[in-house]
């Protein structure tokens, strides 16, 4: 990491977990001008609360890596909304390691599982009034971020509150690789 941040020019901001899962970055692009207000992340390595000001409009990024074991990842969902607050503008996204909708996001293997967790983020998405970016702007489209040969599922979302999505002029999922 410290060569992609003397490398890169912009700040990033990591909770790093262990060579095969966890672990969660924000990358900043370098013309991004803004003042960091706060910092936080858990310590399991799966959540990273970036508060930040551009101008006078104050942010919170919310960046997470759900636990693949469906009882741990409805815990942490069910955490997860003490990170967040209604009265600022967060950005949420990352690894859910679920899906949100089996027959449409999930091609192989068994359909009748891999949404445990959907009744959390569900309530999140209500109770802060928060949508995917991408089904909004393409719901048509199926699109998957990950897959192992056999199967492949959207697992990263990217969630906004629903009146920034008029903002939103395109959005693209790509691995970062180290």
């Amino acid at each position: 990491m410290r060569h992609l941040n003397s490398n890169y020019g912009g700040k990033t901001f990591w909770s790093f977990g262990t060579s095969f899962s966890r672990g969660v970055g924000i990358i900043f692009d370098p013309r991004l001008q803004f003042q960091l207000l706060k910092f936080k992340q858990d310590d399991k390595e799966r959540l990273l609360v970036v508060n930040i000001q551009i101008e006078t409009v104050k942010y919170s990024l919310v960046n997470v890596y759900c636990p693949n074991r469906p009882s741990e990842r409805k815990t942490f969902l069910l955490k997860l909304k003490h990170f967040l607050y209604p009265s600022t503008n967060f950005i949420l996204r990352g690894d859910f390691n679920f899906v949100e909708n089996l027959r449409k996001y999930k091609i192989g293997g068994n359909l009748n599982k891999g949404d445990l967790g959907l009744k959390e983020i569900n309530i999140l998405k209500e109770d802060f009034s928060i949508e995917d970016v991408f089904l909004n702007k393409f719901p048509s489209e199926v699109e998957t971020t990950w897959g192992n040969g056999y199967v492949f599922c959207r697992l990263d979302r990217f969630y906004v509150p629903t009146p920034y999505l008029k903002h939103v002029i395109n959005i693209e999922h790509n691995a970062l690789i180290f």
